[in-house]
């Protein structure tokens, strides 16, 4: 199975890609969120469909924190979150 980060990377990649109508390869991890012309409602939404997807309560700032895939990818592996099954 892949790694905590992995996992969150290729979940957040998907949900943006659904949520933009675009292919998820022009997703980059490294790009920041209000690069996808998300506006704050849209990232609290975000934040709270990626809580119940790996099972924990999260922060509603969490995207403000860490403003990339790549960022809060990390965060939560270290953290050590597993998805919800």
């Amino acid at each position: 199975m892949e790694s905590s980060y992995a996992n969150v990377e290729t979940w957040l990649r998907g949900y943006l890609a659904d949520l933009l109508n675009i292919p998820n390869t022009e997703i980059s991890p490294t790009m920041p969120f209000e690069n996808f012309g998300l506006d704050s409602a849209a990232m609290v939404a975000l934040t709270s469909d990626l809580s119940k997807w790996v099972g924990r309560e999260l922060k509603s700032d969490l995207l403000f924190l860490y403003p990339d895939i790549q960022s809060v990818a990390r965060f939560l592996g270290e953290a050590q979150l597993k998805p919800v099954i």
